[in-house]
Order: structure tokens, then sequence, then C-alpha cells
């Protein structure tokens, strides 16, 4: 068995000044759809929410050891909530084939903010 880890801790401020300097821009080419619904819909802590997922993207990427670039792109990475507001994991393109090539077969990940920061954390076990 092998465990493939990912850290990664963002500013809240960088993250939202991307957001406000290029809206649309940045929020395509880092966010899904579903990401973006989810995220604007947090009113009081929307860049938060934005930036605990960019961390997880970020941490993905460690995790496969890839980094983002040709590799992977941050719209390989997704992150939905489940019926209890669990994150849980969505790989789609590259970053599934990679995943799928390593042999992994479960991930979790886990991710929390605060006004300034947001991390996140990804565990990922293969074969």
């Amino acid at each position: 068995m092998k465990v493939y880890t990912g850290t990664d801790i963002v500013e809240v401020s960088r993250i939202k000044n991307a957001i406000m300097t290029s809206k649309e821009l940045f929020l395509d080419k880092v966010y899904t759809k579903q990401e973006q619904e989810y995220c604007s819909s947090k009113k009081a802590h929307m860049y938060e929410s934005y930036a605990a997922r960019f961390a997880v993207k970020e941490a993905v990427s460690k995790a496969l050891g890839t980094g983002i670039g040709s590799e992977l792109s941050l719209l390989d990475v997704e992150v939905v909530n489940g019926e209890r507001g669990k994150p849980n994991l969505v790989l789609h393109g590259k970053a599934l084939e990679l995943y799928n090539s390593l042999n992994i077969f479960t991930s979790d990940i886990s991710i929390s903010h605060t006004s300034e920061n947001a991390i996140a954390f990804v565990v990922m076990i293969g074969n």
C-alpha cells in the first residue's frame, strides 16, 4: 500500500485580489461552475471558500507529484460538498488519469480557513 499526501496554505487576500482584478477570467480558469456557485453563495465567507478550494487544488497536485501545469489543470480538481457539507474530491481529465494510473483507490480531503488564510490537506491511498 502507498500513501500520497499533499497540503497547501493560501492567503485569502491573494485570491480576493485575483477575483477583484479579473473576475470571470480568473474564476473560469480556476474553478468549475459548481464551485463558483457554491463559493458565491457563501456571501460573508465567499473569498475564504474560494481560497480553500484553491488550496485543495494545489494540495492534490502535490500528492500526485505533478504540480499545476502541463500535467494537471486547476479545473481537473474539483471540490463538491456532500449532503452534510463535507467537502469531497472529484477529479477530471489528466488528474483522474494520473489517479487511476497510480492505482489509488481512495482519497479524502480536509479544509479549513480563517479570514486571512485557508489550508487544505489531502490523503490518497493506492496499491
